[in-house]
């Protein structure tokens, strides 16, 4: 009996989605189980491809530094210093208190600016400002100011707040400010503040100071820094405030997830960057941020940021469809994290040349047809109608048989 050759078709690279094997009008195509795909004869059929989308926030928690200010407690007023006019000249207190019971803040000339500082124990700061005291054709202003312990961090962000209580009399202008300490101790430059979430400066105009809790956000430069409360006060009359709660923490925001490769069943290795999440953050790069990464609700482990914002995590065992994976970005300045950012494992995207599959070439007569192919892949015998005579699956070893039902 005469043996008739086996016909291959290779389509062109625009439809190379699949191959195809033909003898006596039959077509045999791979079919990959995991993805359940049913590929039919027709040569211009294109597989399907999963695309997955994410997106990710972020959310802060802060570690207390509390102890970088030197008096908080204001059972006196040691560590604190008064100051005057814009420049934040240094003034001086008095030895014992004036008849009012705070302590009048006296220009280098022992003039009375009209505002008095007390201590007054558990944390509160006393602030009495009288009439407006003039000088020529300008008025006073000033308030007081404490040094900061430690240098704070380059490239850190740190916030300072405080609760504010108005006890008597009418709105006071009020302006806070932060300064750098020069190595002779003197004020250096200005820090760009954000002040209850609003950038300002001293060259704003006066705000009014409201009850409640206010933050002030700015970045450190590796140095101490001076922290000033100040007041202009009113052409006439009394007012008493009570600054309180007064206290220093990092709030270095976390870097946020910018993309990640999507995870596809079989993946090994988990890769994403870290960009910016907030803009006060100047950071040239986010190294050493730390990536938490946790699958099913179970930690698996960490892994940290390098020089180029790039991360990666190698996996122990490949991931599986359905699987979810969270990832966490946390400062390790601050301990601030990112929010939770999601990644749902999905089959992978269906490789036609992976799956296609081998024929041995049948003789005339033959009831079977012989084959290679992917292990647990459906191999599907059609005729050219598209009338189906068999149908077989991959074996173990990456062999399959499949009974014809005619020769």
């Amino acid at each position: 009996m005469r043996k008739k050759k086996l016909e291959y078709t290779d389509f062109s690279e625009e439809k190379k989605h699949y191959k195809q094997y033909k003898k006596k009008k039959v077509w045999v195509t791979a079919l990959a189980g995991s993805a359940f795909l049913f590929l039919g004869g027709v040569a211009d059929s294109k597989l399907p491809v999963f695309n997955h989308f994410f997106q990710v926030d972020t959310v802060l928690a802060a570690e207390n530094t509390s102890d970088f200010l030197p008096n908080t407690q204001f059972n006196d007023l040691s560590n604190w210093d008064a100051e005057y006019r814009t420049a934040g000249t240094l003034g001086t207190f008095p030895a014992s208190p004036g008849a009012s019971g705070y302590y009048p803040i006296t220009t280098k000339s022992n003039l009375n600016i009209g505002i008095g500082a007390l201590g007054q124990g558990n944390g509160v700061l006393g602030i009495r400002l009288t009439n407006r005291v003039t000088d020529g054709d300008n008025f006073y202003n000033g308030g007081v100011r404490t040094t900061t312990t430690k240098e704070l961090s380059k490239y850190n962000i740190y916030r300072y707040s405080f609760t504010s209580k108005k006890e008597s009399g009418s709105n006071v202008p009020f302006k806070t400010r932060v300064k750098d300490i020069n190595p002779d101790g003197t004020l250096g430059e200005e820090k760009r503040l954000k002040f209850d979430g609003k950038y300002v400066s001293t060259a704003d105009d006066w705000i009014t100071l409201n009850d409640g809790v206010h933050t002030v956000d700015f970045e450190g430069d590796d140095k101490q820094l001076s922290f000033g409360y100040r007041f202009s006060p009113n052409v006439s009359g009394t007012s008493i405030y009570q600054l309180s709660n007064i206290s220093l923490v990092n709030v270095s925001p976390a870097s946020k997830v910018s993309s990640t490769n999507q995870i596809d069943s079989g993946t090994t290795t988990l890769t994403g960057t870290a960009i910016k999440a907030d803009d006060i953050d100047n950071r040239p790069t986010f190294k050493d941020d730390l990536v938490i990464i946790y699958k099913d609700g179970v930690k698996l482990g960490e892994t940290k940021v390098l020089e180029d914002n790039t991360w990666s995590f190698e996996l122990l065992t490949p991931a599986q469809t359905g699987e979810n994976y969270v990832y966490k970005i946390q400062n390790p300045n601050s301990d601030l994290l990112s929010e939770d950012f999601n990644v749902t494992v999905k089959d992978a995207p269906y490789d036609a040349d992976a799956h296609k599959p081998t024929i041995k070439e049948p003789t005339a007569g033959d009831n079977k047809v012989d084959g290679t192919g992917v292990p647990g892949d459906t191999i599907i015998l059609k005729d050219k109608d598209g009338n189906k005579i068999g149908e077989g699956t991959v074996d173990k070893d990456g062999n399959y048989t499949i009974p014809t039902d005619r020769p």
